[in-house]
């Protein structure tokens, strides 16, 4: 029995909903249902380090106000008045540090039965945030969390292209049964979906064009950056459409991916592995910050410290919390340290 084309439409709509602006979900069929439909089920993802930072940021004015007992619009007031939060919640610094680290913790424990996150990550994102938060705090007229101004293509295309195979499903008016068999033959997707390859490439390119077309709006990308992402948007979508069985290999941008992820808290990732002795974590931030390199700040040398971090990121993968579709490890492992020597040797910022 055919379906109605619209109802696919409406599904393919949530799943791009879903893929676009969850940032983490992922959704994977799970069985077929007695009328053929696959029922889609959110799975385990690895928890985005930076974007959980800047979601719990959001809510630290709300949380002093709790913590002080005091209306948050009260707390707002004072601090557009050029107060800091301690100061407009009038409780003790390092009080109201400790009450916010631990509903921090709080949170990251919580995370866990969510997304997959490793021990180490856990330490580390527990270090980032308590720095973000004793920052926070002390700021007068604290204007909110303040996120790096950068477009990463590659986790955006990564998890778009996750539900390609979702979308050209979708598209078609077939039965999931044979648009299956279609693809386990070796058809790519549009002709196992039976619809117009072309038509559907351009489809897919809109929601990702417009990605790169804000980024450039708002200054986070040059035209021409834009216009050399397009094409490369494009041909990634060109290649996963026409991949035969829909089996696009992806391992390239998996790599970039994790180690774009990854080098956002390269600070942390560097003080962990480190004999840092009476070095305080926000001390290296500091020195960061104010244009030192991590290799000099830890009296470690270059080589020897990336790969300390090296190892440590790959005991997150293999506790499943990180790289997916890369085939070649003695590849990924010499970018991996070249990217990480230039990061900890590279001037602060």
């Amino acid at each position: 029995m055919r379906r109605n084309k619209n109802s696919k439409k409406w599904m393919v709509g949530v799943l791009s909903a879903a893929l676009l602006f969850s940032g983490a979900a992922a959704l994977t069929p799970k069985a077929f249902a007695d009328d053929d439909w696959p029922a889609y089920i959110k799975v385990k993802t690895a928890l985005n380090e930076q974007q959980f930072i800047a979601d719990w940021m959001k809510y630290i004015v709300a949380n002093t106000a709790t913590i002080a007992d005091q209306d948050m619009e009260y707390i707002s007031q004072r601090i557009a008045g050029g107060e800091s939060l301690a100061q407009a919640s009038g409780v003790s610094t390092e009080v109201l540090a400790q009450n916010l680290i631990d509903l921090a913790r709080q949170s990251i424990t919580d995370a866990s039965n969510d997304y997959i996150i490793s021990a180490d990550q856990a330490n580390k994102l527990q270090l980032d945030l308590n720095a973000e938060i004793r920052k926070a705090i002390g700021a007068s007229g604290y204007k909110g969390f303040q996120t790096s101004d950068v477009f990463n293509y590659s986790t955006f295309m990564k998890q778009y292209l996750s539900g390609v195979k979702a979308a050209a499903f979708g598209n078609s008016s077939r039965e999931y049964e044979d648009f299956i068999n279609d693809l386990d033959g070796g058809m790519g997707l549009a002709a196992a979906a039976g619809i117009n390859e072309s038509a559907f490439i351009n489809e897919l390119l809109v929601p990702v064009t417009q990605k790169i077309d804000d980024a450039v709006q708002a200054n986070v990308l040059t035209a021409s950056e834009g216009d050399d992402l397009k094409d490369q948007a494009r041909s990634a979508i060109t290649a996963a459409v026409q991949a035969p069985g829909g089996s696009y290999d992806d391992s390239a941008m998996a790599t970039e991916d994790f180690l774009n992820n990854k080098l956002q808290s390269i600070v942390s990732s560097a003080f962990m592995v480190t004999d840092n002795g009476d070095l305080d974590y926000i001390d290296v931030i500091d020195a960061y910050r104010n244009g030192g390199s991590l290799a000099q700040i830890l009296h470690t040398p270059a080589t020897e410290l990336a790969q300390r971090v090296l190892t440590m990121w790959e005991t997150d993968l293999q506790s499943g919390s990180g790289l997916n579709g890369v085939n070649d490890r003695a590849a990924f492992e010499k970018q991996a340290l070249q990217d990480i020597i230039s990061a900890i040797t590279a001037s602060g910022k």
